[in-house]
């Protein structure tokens, strides 16, 4: 009998999913319309091609417009305006930190919620934590070793090397050199190298998005994100059970998770491993695809490669060659990928924690709001030729005859100040971790990649991808809209330059 009431059942979730949940949404557009079936359609196109879809999306619908997800529903406000907006809200207004529980489950959620606002303040103190006082030096001794060494591996392959899955191994072993030191994180590299994996792949399993964090144990990918929360957890308390017994050993250290220690009371470093996870997590999802990628075209358009082995001798004569930037073209190089690439098909995904006014749409508490730069990156109302690959474009300097852009016509201030492209945010929402990111990538991968070896690239496929770079960037098939490659992934072959 009770089976009767199963049609009833499915009808009344129906009617609350798709037309009472967020009801004062209403007068923002629903992307779909009325249909629940339509809404699965305009689903299935964002996930074919994220770019063409929100350019598609601001023309029917403008600005603001909702975005049913299955399991969420967001409200993405695309353009200058509300990327503007976005930017502006306070953390008390809209919560970045509030949304990812969400996606990564319970030990995350533990940490976030950690008593007396612990996790706001750890959060700010990454900047500091990162590049204080005299870790510069330690920071650039740790990147050189680790991208001579990964790149003598790499040469030694007569074959080649999967370029993206290399490449973020040596992300990840410059992050777990920054945040754990060099002998903690040479020790447990393998160890460490799981745990990211799992913790990186674990949310793509759709199931856990319909249960309860308590029933993420049933399935793999809630298995995989709480045994890499716990594993860390157990390798940080017998790292702190050292510390702290035995402080004056470890004075002189310089990583991230020795500074904790000295900056948080003792209480609450069991939320320690919640908060590395999480920086980890975007750095390397930030970090990785941009090295790729720029390398990427920089082999593809014919002179990159010698302008930024010219960019770098000029830095040596005088004596600058470790400085971090002074590289103007090659962090050029860098910003245009970002604006192509975009890192991620959104940006300042976070959760209102009340009704907040974002371009004269009032906004109920409980709300997942996005921009997405990407949409801006691709206009052509916004850029010249967007489908191009032109760094020229982010040169103060830049000559007509090397891009097409006129001094006077410079436009990235404004880009910047009117928020129609930000590669690591800006004001209070900036990344703490940038001026990092940006030196590791210029100053020690792309700068030790063209000075020392010749590169060839083995499986690019002429006139594919963005510009003809040979390959297409895949932004759904890994986390959450992270542009690594479609496909079989391209294999890279260095050889070491002589004298």
């Amino acid at each position: 009998m009770s089976y009767l009431y199963l049609p009833l059942f499915v009808l009344v979730y129906i009617v609350y999913r798709f037309y009472v949940w967020n009801a004062p949404l209403g007068r923002i557009p629903t992307v779909g319309g009325f249909s629940p079936f339509n809404r699965f359609a305009k689903l299935k196109e964002y996930a074919a091609d994220p770019i063409a879809f929100l350019q598609k999306a601001r023309e029917e619908y403008g600005e603001a417009f909702t975005m049913d997800l299955l399991i969420w529903k967001w409200v993405f406000f695309v353009g200058p305006k509300g990327t503007m907006a976005l930017a502006n809200l306070k953390e008390e207004e809209a919560s970045f930190f509030k949304y990812v529980p969400l996606v990564f489950g319970r030990h995350i959620e533990k940490t976030v919620e950690t008593p007396n606002n612990w996790f706001n303040g750890a959060a700010k103190s990454i900047r500091t934590g990162l590049l204080g006082p005299g870790r510069h030096s330690v920071l650039t001794e740790s990147v050189s070793s680790i991208c001579s060494t990964h790149f003598s591996r790499w040469a030694s392959s007569p074959d080649g090397v999967d370029f993206f899955s290399s490449t973020s191994d040596l992300a990840h072993a410059h992050g777990f050199t920054v945040m754990f030191g060099r002998t903690f994180a040479t020790a447990h590299m393998e160890e460490l190298l799981q745990i990211m994996a799992d913790f990186e792949e674990g949310p793509l399993d759709w199931r856990i998005r319909f249960v309860p964090y308590s029933l993420w144990g049933l399935f793999e990918g809630g298995r995989r994100v709480n045994g890499a929360v716990t594993r860390l957890q157990d390798m940080i308390r017998g790292e702190l059970r050292g510390i702290y017994a035995e402080r004056e050993k470890h004075e002189e250290r310089p990583d991230f998770l020795y500074y904790l220690t000295t900056v948080h009371e003792q209480k609450y470093s069991e939320s320690f491993a919640g908060l590395i996870l999480i920086t980890l997590f975007a750095f390397w999802a930030n970090l990785v695809p941009t090295m790729c990628w720029t390398v990427l075209h920089a082999y593809s358009k014919k002179g990159t490669l010698e302008r930024w082995r010219e960019e770098l001798e000029a830095a040596e004569r005088v004596g600058e060659e470790d400085k971090m930037g002074g590289k103007p073209f090659m962090d050029a190089c860098m910003r245009e990928t970002g604006r192509l690439y975009s890192l991620l098909t959104v940006l300042r995904l976070t959760s209102t924690r009340k009704y907040v006014q974002v371009l004269n749409t009032s906004v109920p508490p409980g709300t997942t709001i996005v921009c997405s730069p990407l949409a801006s990156g691709h206009d052509e109302n916004v850029f010249e030729k967007p489908e191009e690959w032109r760094p020229e474009r982010f040169l103060e300097e830049a000559e007509e005859e090397a891009g097409g852009v006129k001094k006077e016509d410079f436009k990235y201030q404004r880009w910047i100040k009117n928020c129609e492209f930000y590669q690591f945010g800006i004001g209070q929402h900036a990344c703490p971790g940038e001026k990092l990111a940006r030196f590791m990538m210029v100053d020690r991968f792309f700068a030790g990649l063209a000075r020392d070896y010749d590169i060839e690239f083995v499986g690019l496929e002429e006139g594919d991808g963005v510009d003809g770079v040979g390959a297409w960037a895949d932004w759904v098939g890994r986390n959450y809209g992270t542009p690594f490659q479609r496909g079989e992934e391209v294999k890279i072959k260095l050889k070491k330059k002589t004298v």
